[in-house]
């Protein structure tokens, strides 16, 4: 039933997906924080951690569910264009993580004194900070199984892999992916939420792409995983909860729609008209399950 939905109605079921998905992840992250951690007596910044990895990993179990209803639980151990292959074709994204990050350390612990006079916290890394980087590792590996395995992945299968219909499938599901991000208004500035929809879009945008020309969600997952440590390293280096964090960026800035411009740019020349060619040799398998 579900499998012949998601065929007649390509778009409704990835919208679907995404509702369902993150309805139940937000819910169980309430029942988690009211019923359950707050009752062990875990600090702020391990709550956090914890309940994400909880609920997360409940999404993610959904997602596996779905993938297996609708015949397409292949995609996980699918190689494509091969994994280190999949690492190459993400270079520039992956070179500017790992680069960020290793900045990022540095600074924190250079001015450890300076970020303490601000926030209030001294620059650590303890059972929290871990907690924190194995939940944003369950976050990249979550967000791509069912944004790029699920949604994008259906979207490439609805319209094809000629050049305008593998765009369709990679700005709709950018676009996707970048709504999600409105449930951060609950935590932050609607100033501030907006940047990060159109900054996530570009980002979804960027997935897309990657993962159409690698063939390989694991590649993709990892992109996510590094860029999301690198961009929250005030959280699991300074100290403070993702809560303390995003309310201490309510203003107004440019910074978010300039990295959006970025990712776009990186997404075109990844599927620049030399190059396009590659996603119908790492998606063989679409002439298949279109004949179905």
């Amino acid at each position: 039933m579900l499998k012949a939905f998601r065929r007649k109605h390509s778009i409704l079921f990835c919208l679907g997906v995404v509702v369902v998905c993150w309805v139940i992840g937000l819910k169980c992250a309430g029942f988690i924080e009211r019923n359950t951690l707050g009752r062990i007596g875990l600090s702020d910044r391990m709550e956090d951690g914890v309940s994400t990895i909880f609920c997360d990993g409940l999404v993610l179990v959904i997602a596996f569910l779905i993938l297996w209803a609708t015949d397409r639980l292949a995609i996980v151990g699918k190689k494509g264009a091969g994994f280190f292959r999949g690492l190459a074709v993400a270079a520039v994204p992956l070179s500017v993580s790992c680069l960020g990050i290793v900045a990022f350390v540095t600074m924190f612990q250079v001015g450890a004194a300076e970020m303490e006079q601000k926030l209030g916290t001294h620059p650590v890394f303890d059972a929290a900070s871990v907690a924190t980087l194995i939940s944003f590792l369950f976050v990249g590996i979550t967000e791509e199984m069912t944004l790029r395995g699920i949604v994008a992945e259906t979207l490439l299968e609805h319209f094809g892999t000629s050049r305008d219909a593998i765009w369709k499938a990679v700005i709709i599901s950018g676009v996707m992916f970048g709504v999600t991000h409105t449930i951060n208004l609950f935590v932050a500035s609607p100033v501030y939420v907006m940047g990060q929809v159109v900054s996530a879009a570009g980002g979804g945008i960027l997935y897309a792409a990657i993962y159409f020309r690698a063939g390989n969600i694991w590649v993709v997952a990892l992109v996510h995983a590094l860029h999301d440590i690198m961009a929250s390293s005030v959280i699991w280096l300074g100290g403070v909860t993702t809560s303390s964090a995003l309310s201490m960026v309510g203003g107004p800035s440019l910074f978010p729609y300039a990295m959006a411009v970025v990712e776009t740019l990186i997404a075109v020349f990844l599927l620049r008209k030399k190059k396009i060619g590659q996603v119908a040799q790492s998606w063989p398998e679409l002439e298949q399950w279109h004949a179905e």
